[in-house]
């Protein structure tokens, strides 16, 4: 029983997430699917539960290959955000299915 096939049964989201999960990633939540724009709202909602580091970011914009990467320096004296590092896989999905149970 993975954590796809259980979004199904949960509601209209978790529905419409299953069918996305299964058509680009297939059956391997449990196995590493990294949904980045879950990450900053599960953080929002729990700071506690996430490894952060304080890093300064900034967005190349003259680059001509380079133009949208995203450079980080995490040994920076002027941080400018954190970072989530890391989340223990269990937590992550059960604060992502306790999340869900409040959509439509």
């Amino acid at each position: 029983h993975s954590t796809v096939n259980e979004l199904q049964a949960l509601n209209q989201t978790g529905y419409m997430l299953h069918h996305l999960f299964k058509h680009y990633k297939g059956d391997d939540f449990e196995k590493g699917i990294n949904v980045y724009d879950v990450y900053t709202v599960l953080y929002l909602l729990h700071p506690e539960k996430f490894e952060v580091e304080e890093a300064d970011v900034q967005v190349e914009t003259n680059g001509t290959l380079t133009k949208g990467a995203t450079v980080t320096d995490f040994k920076s004296a002027f941080p400018n955000c954190s970072v989530v590092m890391s989340i223990e896989p269990k937590v992550f999905k059960e604060i992502f299915i306790d999340a869900l149970k409040y959509c439509k």
